[in-house]
């Protein structure tokens, strides 16, 4: 009975020492140590290389796909995002494969190859008339870019065309959520297009009518919860905010002088008498005495002194105080004696004013805030081919404005090719200026994890845009002539090694290391003369590095 293998390397090494083992074989091996371990990468990874070798490239992206899988599951991003390449090379016409990939990209923060990816994706579902998909594949690149309202609202324009009405709906509540806050006009025309569209849809009846209400709107927000208490009776909220809205409007309290300022002396200020009696709290509406003597304007108890007087006052709603005086013009003060006055005071502000009031001394309750009415703009008209209309004021139940306005929608038709085509390209164009705008050291990273996986042309393109980072120049140049050396192309190598050792001072150490690759690398591509002198310049730099000295006698031979 043979042997198990220990592991998958010492399974490796027993691949093909066989004459006449054949890859099937080889497949055995690996389908084997996945009969103990189902989760094994490498085995999973060598097989989808076999297949790939074999041409069998539904079993090969399989097997890669389950690799790329498990490496996203445990949080290995780079490394799955380096099997999905491997996945989409050997079937590049597979779309999830974009998919997945993209994803990956997204989740690394590398946004211009998720948008690169997303985009193939979306191309390939509308050639395969998956209509929907394509749109919901556009849809994820527009997210990467929230700020392009531009390419929001054509992307909405194509969910419309095709008839996809309550997608193209929350679109335009997207849009309307970005701007309601800055421009309340425009904001207002994409809210009343996706009402246009979806006009009984609760969820996007109750997120306009939230906005509103939250944007200060409080006629739209009413007249939208008005349709929502109508079609949704069961749904206590939405009476509720209607009834906070009929009320009146929160008024903002703007500080003000007073017109008529009570102001005291020191001595009087010093006289007044804080007992530490506790003192029941006056309820609204109830009326008190309070006795003070005249001739100091002093706060005094019953009977301190002969001349005393009489003050009537009420605290009434809204923080109004209320007095009228018992006394004769001749022995009050003529700004006080015989009047009717009012003290309106804010409990926050603490600031009282003396105001005079009209009779009876009621404070007439605060009135609502009138809004401004919303200005009117033309809605961009995405297509010029419309004729219905649309009545906002009447669709949401409120009251009839003076004028009238109507809103035009898009007839749910197919929009032009021409009109599509001149979209994608849109999309085509942000994507391209966008690549390779990332961090750096992901790009190196993404770089190392390709070059493991053997994607060397794909590690070469990632290093050359990590070795834009001045930092870290010298490390990739050093890893691109390794995938060069790898492929077999020496003169790429040793010019990636010679870009990399012009950056590097001659007395480092680096200097003298990237000297012998340089060396050797002429000796590898079978340029014996160029290694040669090479090894002699290292040579005379320090004659103990390495094994120089026995190459360069060697050479020399």
């Amino acid at each position: 009975m043979s042997k198990k293998p220990a592991s998958f390397l010492d399974a490796f090494k027993g691949f093909g020492q066989k004459k006449g083992s054949g890859k099937d074989k080889e497949v055995e091996k690996y389908e084997k140590i996945l009969q103990e371990q189902p989760d094994d990468r490498n085995a999973l990874n060598g097989l989808g290389d076999l297949y790939a070798k074999r041409g069998d490239a539904e079993k090969a992206c399989e097997y890669y796909l389950r690799v790329g899988d498990l490496y996203a599951k445990d949080g290995f991003a780079l490394k799955a995002i380096a099997v999905f390449k491997k996945a989409q090379r050997a079937k590049p016409e597979q779309i999830s494969t974009y998919l997945q990939l993209a994803d990956m990209y997204v989740q690394k923060g590398l946004i211009g190859e998720a948008k690169t990816n997303y985009l193939a994706a979306a191309e390939m579902q509308a050639a395969a008339g998956q209509k929907h998909d394509s749109l919901d594949t556009y849809r994820k690149i527009a997210d990467l870019d929230p700020a392009n309202i531009k390419i929001r609202a054509k992307l909405a324009a194509m969910y419309e065309g095709e008839n996809f009405m309550v997608d193209a709906a929350l679109i335009y509540l997207d849009i309307g959520d970005a701007l309601i806050q800055s421009n309340q006009t425009e904001g207002k025309e994409h809210y009343q297009r996706a009402l246009a569209l979806q006009p009984e849809n609760e969820d996007v009846l109750s997120r306009i009518a939230y906005s509103y209400s939250e944007s200060g709107l409080r006629k739209e927000a009413e007249g939208v919860f008005a349709t929502l208490s109508k079609m949704f009776p069961k749904n206590p909220d939405y009476r509720e905010q209607l009834e906070l809205l009929a009320g009146p409007a929160p008024s903002v309290a703007t500080p003000t002088l007073p017109k008529e300022a009570i102001v005291f002396s020191t001595d009087e200020l010093s006289s007044l008498n804080f007992g530490d009696e506790e003192v029941a709290e006056p309820s609204i509406g109830q009326e008190h005495m309070l006795e003070f003597d005249s001739n100091s304007f002093n706060l005094t108890d019953v009977g301190a002194s002969a001349d005393h007087h009489s003050l009537d006052f009420q605290i009434e709603d809204q923080g109004s105080i209320s007095w009228t005086s018992d006394t004769d013009e001749e022995t009050f003060a003529p700004d006080v004696a015989a009047q009717s006055q009012s003290l309106d005071f804010d409990f926050e502000e603490k600031t009282p004013a003396v105001q005079p009031s009209p009779p009876p001394a009621v404070t007439p309750p605060s009135q609502p805030v009138a809004q401004p009415a919303p200005s009117s703009g033309g809605f961009f008209d995405l297509a010029s081919r419309l004729d219905t209309s649309f009545n906002f004021e009447q669709n949401i139940g409120g009251a009839q404005p003076q004028q009238t306005a109507s809103l035009k929608i898009q007839a749910p038709e197919k929009l032009a090719t021409s009109e599509v085509k001149d979209i994608v390209k849109e999309f085509k164009q942000g994507v391209l200026e966008e690549v390779g705008a990332e961090d750096y050291e992901t790009h190196y990273e993404l770089g190392i994890s390709y070059k493991e996986m053997s994607l060397l042309d794909d590690a070469i393109e990632e290093l050359k845009l990590a070795s834009l980072e001045p930092s870290k120049f010298v490390e990739c140049q050093s890893v691109i002539a390794l995938c060069y050396l790898e492929k077999g192309e020496y003169n790429q190598a040793i010019q990636a090694l010679q870009e990399a050792r012009a950056r590097v001072g001659k007395g480092e150490q680096r200097y003298q290391d990237l000297t012998y690759q340089i060396a050797s690398s002429y000796e590898d591509g079978g340029r014996v003369s160029e290694a040669a002198h090479i090894f002699q310049e290292l040579f005379q730099m320090n004659p103990g590095y390495r094994d120089v000295k026995n190459r360069l006698n060697r050479l020399l031979a």
